[in-house]
């Protein structure tokens, strides 16, 4: 018998969000997030919409986990226009975003140049410019797609590059660990699923490597307790080299002049190698004392 396959149709993105803020809405779930920073190797988090910038607000801010870089999303469910691309460029100078993302259904010939000329000519932003699509395979539901046309121009080697690194990397840890999640210039480890986990990073806007552990989630008491815990590890020296970088997060990074020149690869496996295992040791060591005190089951 022969199988039946059902046609694919593109369905209209004003058909499926008749606002852009409903657009916003659906994009700031966890999940869509997700989708969104995959596709353009960003680890996107800490998402806030309708954002404050100066007397304007941006539709989607998001912080790029692996770095703790900001992100500013502007959406438009049709074709580029004058009035957006004033807005990407006015939310982009005016916060301290390193990356700035511009959603569209089409964008013009003109519009990809003017994306193009501001990643060529180094303003310290990166820009990328990514088309949303909707398909509908037959009555099944309907299925989203971003698909980055405009980018900085070494990005593509970049993500190339990273993953390889990264891949070599996994092979050295990964029957040690859980890898939550791999984007592109970054993986995420944890020694329990109980827990938050923590990125090892190259970033992509500036030769630096590192690694960090910070609170996924506020409302999970036990990881609150073990980043008190890594803090007095960071304090009495067990944690050395590792900072605290604020309320939520402890890290290490190291500077290079190029981290794509393949000569300093062995110097960051080095040094990724030596601070995730002293990392390991210390969340382990931590986890055992946090689960002495929790209460038995009866």
């Amino acid at each position: 018998m022969s199988k039946k396959y059902g046609k694919i149709k593109e369905i209209s993105l004003r058909k499926e969000w008749e606002k852009e803020t409903d657009f916003s809405k659906w994009l700031s779930k966890p999940k869509n997030l997700n989708y969104l920073g995959k596709s353009i190797g960003k680890n996107l988090g800490d998402i806030q919409t309708e954002k404050p910038i100066g007397s304007y607000k941006v539709d989607l801010f998001a912080i790029d986990q692996s770095n703790g870089s900001e992100v500013i999303i502007e959406n438009q469910l049709e074709k580029t226009d004058h009035k957006h691309l004033g807005q990407v460029l006015t939310y982009a100078i005016k916060s301290s975003a390193r990356t700035a993302v511009w959603l569209f259904n089409e964008i013009t010939l003109e519009h990809r140049q003017v994306i193009d000329w501001l990643n060529q000519h180094g303003s310290g932003i990166e820009f990328f410019g990514v088309q949303v699509e909707k398909f509908q395979i037959g009555q099944s539901n309907t299925l989203p797609r971003f698909k980055v046309t405009c980018h900085p121009s070494n990005w593509s080697s970049k993500k190339t590059k990273n993953k390889f690194f990264f891949n070599k990397l996994i092979k050295e840890f990964g029957n040690n660990f859980y890898i939550k999640h791999n984007a592109n210039n970054c993986i995420h480890i944890t020694p329990s699923k109980e827990f938050s986990w923590f990125t090892a990073f190259r970033a992509t806007d500036r030769p630096r490597i590192g690694i960090w552990w910070n609170v996924r989630d506020k409302t999970k008491k036990q990881d609150m307790k073990l980043l008190n815990l890594l803090k007095k590890d960071v304090r009495n020296g067990f944690l050395k080299g590792f900072e605290i970088w604020d309320k939520e997060r402890i890290g290490i990074c190291k500077e290079f002049k190029d981290i794509y020149d393949s000569e300093t690869y062995p110097a960051q496996q080095r040094f990724f190698k030596k601070n995730i295992a002293l990392l390991y040791r210390s969340i382990n060591k931590n986890i055992l004392k946090l689960e002495k005190k929790l209460p038995k089951a009866s």
